[in-house]
């Protein structure tokens, strides 16, 4: 009888120590566990990406990482289109990366997106581009512009004029100027690329000045210029060609012979207006120069 006694405290003994082993070990597997969670939260807290998640039944968003109230993020307009291609390769179960325009408020900024989904929950991160997309325009910007005047180039000249012309309201007056500085290439013999370069600086400036931000101007030759009024009257066309007539500088009068086409009178694209206008130009260049001439 005190056999069986003692070999049952044995066996009793022997399960509660392996009980007592498998709770240290399962406690020091969830120790191990949380150690991690809580390195993944510092990480995610403390990281450029904003994590949340999309409940696709209870139609719920939230952010994870970060406390931000992702129901107030709205896509741009002009990014809507691309978010419905993006909804349809979720959907198909493909993990998406993009390039969005968010608005929060007042504010606007481009945020990189990646989106995969996994059963009813979308899983996305999201990273503020901002800088980046700023830099990458800045040197666009700086791509399409001439490097002496800040005006567009010929080929944005042509483009952005073309593009406006496809829906411009064809009731209103919408004028392309050219414009060539006259005995540009006598000035620069006599007095130095130097100081042409200077005239042309200069000239560019009062022209920039005279012009609203919305007209495109652009240098689409050595002493070349074209100006896309949009919206104006007849009245402000006659006006601004007159004022450029009288433009000069250090006390030198710049002489100017200005062409100019109507939009859709004339034609409704850039190379029928700017061959249209061209021969406005070389009627003044034949009358004596320094003028204007109107199709």
């Amino acid at each position: 009888m005190n056999g069986r006694v003692y070999l049952l405290i044995i066996i009793l003994f022997t399960i509660l120590m392996v009980v007592f082993i498998y709770f240290i070990i399962q406690n020091q597997r969830l120790y191990a566990i949380k150690r991690r969670l809580d390195h993944y939260h510092l990480l995610a807290s403390n990281c450029q990406w904003i994590f949340f998640e999309y409940d696709c039944e209870t139609k719920t968003l939230a952010g994870i990482n970060q406390r931000i109230n992702m129901n107030s993020y709205i896509v741009h307009k002009e990014d809507e289109k691309k978010l419905v291609m993006i909804n349809q390769r979720i959907k198909k179960g493909e993990m998406v990366h993009a390039c969005l325009r968010l608005i929060s408020g007042k504010e606007m900024h481009w945020y990189q997106v990646h989106l995969l989904k996994t059963g009813f929950i979308i899983i996305g991160m999201l990273m503020n581009i901002d800088a980046e997309r700023q830099e990458q325009e800045r040197l666009k910007e700086r791509a399409s512009l001439d490097p002496m005047t800040g005006f567009y180039n010929k080929i944005i000249t042509k483009r952005l004029i073309d593009e406006w012309l496809m829906s411009a309201d064809r009731q209103h007056i919408h004028a392309l100027m050219l414009l060539d500085i006259d005995n540009f290439k006598a000035l620069n013999d006599e007095l130095g690329h130097y100081f042409g370069d200077e005239v042309l600086i200069g000239f560019t400036e009062q022209i920039r000045r005279l012009f609203r931000s919305s007209d495109i101007l652009g240098r689409i030759g050595g002493d070349e210029f074209v100006i896309f009024m949009k919206d104006v009257s007849e009245f402000k066309i006659r006006e601004r060609a007159s004022q450029i007539c009288e433009f000069s500088y250090r006390d030198i009068r710049i002489s100017v012979s200005i062409g100019v086409a109507y939009a859709f009178k004339d034609g409704d694209n850039f190379e029928t207006l700017y061959v249209k206008a061209d021969k406005a130009m070389y009627e003044v260049k034949r009358s004596g120069k320094n003028g204007y001439t109107i199709c």
